[in-house]
């Protein structure tokens, strides 16, 4: 019985995937319609896989390792994304604020909590990602399985 292919290059691609869908201002309102991005992202990574099976069956614990790995690379790769993004909007918000002076002391204030709990806020979000995009990435992976397994 020949062994079956490498699962992590599809997983990364599926990474990634879930990452620009999850980031990517505009792209990341798919995932309001119950994770669809993620969910996308794990189905990529099975159907990469499925790619390079061959004659071999895909499996559905195939497609649960595939969506897992899928959905905890893409949460590195959002986290990646996520902070160019940030850096870039705490400048902007930045130059905002020393430019207006009618802004209200309610947004001032929220402002400056957002600005002195950051770090923790970014590790909450990172958290929340990761138990998030591994369960519809799972759910993505096995998906793909269902409907790209044949019996071969």
């Amino acid at each position: 019985m020949a062994s079956k292919p490498d699962k992590f290059v599809p997983a990364i691609i599926g990474g990634i995937v879930i990452g620009v869908l999850s980031t990517v201002p505009v792209l990341n309102f798919i995932n309001c319609f119950c994770c669809a991005g993620v969910i996308i992202g794990g189905f990529t990574a099975v159907y990469v896989y499925n790619k390079t099976l061959g004659e071999q069956e895909l499996i559905y614990s195939d497609g649960a390792l595939l969506g897992i790995l899928a959905g905890i690379i893409g949460v590195v790769f959002s986290a990646i994304l996520n902070s160019i993004f940030g850096i870039t909007m705490e400048k902007v918000l930045e130059q905002a604020m020393q430019f207006s002076q009618d802004i209200p002391p309610e947004a001032e204030e929220m402002l400056n909590f957002f600005r002195q709990n950051q770090s923790s806020l970014y590790l909450l979000n990172i958290a929340m990602s990761l138990v998030i995009n591994v369960l519809f990435g799972l759910a993505g992976g096995l998906l793909g399985v269902a409907i790209l397994g044949k019996k071969k």
